[in-house]
């Protein structure tokens, strides 16, 4: 065998096993996020459960700050897509939602004490970015 046919039969089993590799790890990746968006929408159900369980036993005060807290973490998982706003430009439609949002948490603000309160203030501050850029 000639070393161009060496060459050859090396590039196309190198080229073969590349396709056969990205074909796994594509498959492998949209397996993952899948679950990690399956977990997310599963975890939201169990929260909202919660709430209305409590609204269902007349503890409307537990099931307003569940509430809350679903809307705290809503929002704080936003940062990371308002981070990258090159990449990832905010719809119009979108900015109308999280505008209703920030409407809403001026008119009824909730202060915890904690680092979630910076984080949020970061989502509007974020949000106030990129509307003004």
């Amino acid at each position: 065998m000639s070393k161009y046919r060496v060459f050859l039969f090396c590039l196309a089993a190198f080229l073969a096993g590349g396709i056969v590799a990205w074909g796994f790890a594509v498959n492998h990746y949209t397996r993952m996020i899948t679950r990690c968006v399956d977990d997310s929408r599963i975890t939201e159900m169990l929260l909202e459960v919660h709430a209305l369980q409590s609204i269902r036993n007349g503890n409307i005060t537990n099931a307003v700050e569940k509430l809350e807290f679903n809307l705290d973490w809503a929002l704080i998982g936003l940062t990371r897509f308002l981070e990258n706003k090159p990449a990832s430009p905010i719809e119009q439609t979108d900015v109308k939602e999280i505008q209703k949002v920030k409407v809403y948490r001026a008119t009824f603000p909730r202060v915890t004490g904690t680092q979630v309160d910076k984080d949020v203030a970061k989502v509007f501050d974020l949000l106030n970015a990129q509307l003004n850029p």
